[in-house]
């Protein structure tokens, strides 16, 4: 309940006050097991997808988050910890988990918050899941969020955001993990040419 509330309040605020445009929704599947795979420049980004995506998503953010009310908040909202800069089996397995059991996985190939898109920031974990669950991955670039609330920033700006799907990708013999967070890497370079 708490999820469908703050989803429906977030696109609402959305739409009015950021103008939010939405391109490509159509590809993510309606069901079975699917990675949303996106850029990351701001905190609001796990705010528009959540918002703009009409599964349920479940996603992952550092542990020094689940504090006070986000600590209560944050696991009614699909969100789970992680601990950064270790390999947090835990958040593995509950990636796993959720994937295998025909979900939908939020996840930021470059980790962190990152001003640019930039190859070599893209970690091949996102490249593991597909590989170990089959499931489909969805490219997706959101535009604006940095201008909006950029890194550092505690205010948000009204300024206009946009989020672009891209077409599924799906791990095929022959790929590496490497090869194929590559590829999602080149889709997610590809929308951001897209223009408004």
């Amino acid at each position: 309940m708490h999820y469908n509330i703050c989803r429906f309040l977030a696109f609402v605020i959305l739409k009015i006050v950021f103008r939010l445009k939405i391109r490509g929704r159509e590809n993510i599947p309606k069901q079975g097991a699917v990675i949303i795979a996106s850029n990351h420049v701001s905190n609001l980004d796990p705010v528009v997808l959540g918002a703009v995506c009409l599964r349920k998503l479940a996603f992952m953010a550092k542990e020094e988050l689940f504090k006070g009310f986000l600590g209560y908040l944050l696991p009614r909202l699909n969100v789970f910890s992680v601990r950064r800069n270790t390999a947090d089996l835990s958040a593995v397995k509950k990636s796993l988990d959720v994937l295998r059991n025909g979900g939908a996985l939020l996840i930021f190939p470059q980790g962190s918050r990152r001003p640019d898109l930039k190859k070599e920031d893209f970690q091949k974990g996102v490249g593991f899941l597909a590989k170990q669950t089959r499931a489909e991955v969805i490219p997706v670039f959101v535009r604006g969020t940095n201008e909006a609330m950029p890194i550092g920033s505690k205010k948000i700006k009204a300024v206009p955001l946009s989020a672009y799907f891209g077409r599924p990708l799906r791990f095929k013999r022959g790929d590496t993990e490497q090869g194929f967070t590559v590829k999602i890497f080149q889709e997610i370079n590809k929308l951001s040419l897209t223009k408004n």
